[in-house]
């Protein structure tokens, strides 16, 4: 829904856009300046148009040795000024280099539409991941064996998201994501620059989702996980093909052995019948 917003936006005025490496086939400079017009506005609705000048860096060599980046990141941004998105590595979910673009220019878009709101890592990510359209299967099937495993995050570890190993980020992200999806649809999109607004002007994250939302974050912490846990706990089960003809064949040997216990009660029992009537 969001990404069919944001090309809604294209005619509005484009930030100036400095280029560095050669352009992803299918891309084009006025379409990245008019899509991160468009993200600038949804995330900040009727404010002026960003005149600020962004960097975007597109490399082909590793982002961990140039730019201190994690080596699973697919990109980053770099302050609010620039951003690089990797050319050959291999980014979260597989995704396109478009949506690894766009996702970059949300957390530079929300830093420069709120430079004094100190919002926590996961609000960041979720919001990304929601704007630039980033949905797969593969992150539900994520966050089910994280549910199965008892390996859920606390929202607050994700501040520290650099540091993880591959596995442990993708289950990051994806909580990040649902984490945001979760609150547009129990409280609708508009809420959310509101409550960006109001934790800029408050200096605390946590007062502002209190005078959005009325609730505490315990309280939405509480709620995702709960909504998560009933959502997906049986998602990885039916989409993991292994286990599920491990699962169908252990069905059809307890439905054997059950019908093979069957058979040797009847016959027993036939047996002690003819006992009984033989004199």
């Amino acid at each position: 829904m969001f990404f069919i917003v944001l090309m809604a936006f294209s005619l509005l005025q484009a930030v100036p856009l400095k280029i560095i490496g050669p352009l992803p086939a299918g891309t084009d400079k006025g379409s990245l300046e008019a899509s991160y017009d468009s993200l600038f506005s949804l995330l900040k609705p009727g404010s002026a148009p960003d005149a600020d000048t962004l960097t975007l860096i597109f490399s082909s060599e590793p982002l961990s040795r140039d730019f201190g980046l994690p080596e699973w990141g697919g990109g980053g941004a770099l302050g609010s000024d620039t951003m690089v998105v990797s050319t050959r590595m291999s980014p979260f979910l597989e995704l396109p280099l478009l949506r690894v673009t766009l996702h970059e220019m949300v957390h530079i878009a929300l830093k420069r539409a709120y430079p004094d709101a100190p919002l926590p890592r996961w609000l960041h990510e979720g919001l990304a991941m929601l704007l630039s359209g980033e949905i797969a299967m593969e992150e539900h099937v994520v966050v089910s064996k994280a549910i199965f495993s008892r390996s859920l995050l606390l929202l607050g570890s994700i501040d520290s998201v650099n540091l993880f190993p591959r596995a442990r980020a993708d289950l990051a992200y994806c909580q990040s994501h649902l984490a945001v999806s979760f609150l547009v649809r129990e409280y609708g999109p508009a809420a959310l620059p509101e409550l960006l607004s109001a934790a800029e002007k408050e200096g605390a994250f946590e007062k502002g989702l209190y005078e959005v939302y009325g609730l505490s974050f315990s309280e939405v912490e509480k709620m995702l996980r709960e909504d998560i846990i009933q959502r997906y706990r049986l998602v990885f089960v039916f989409a993991d093909t292994y286990l599920f003809w491990a699962g169908t064949a252990l069905m059809f040997l307890v439905a054997v052995a059950a019908v093979k216990m069957r058979n040797r009660r009847k016959l027993k029992a036939m047996e002690e019948d003819e006992s009984a009537q033989t004199p």
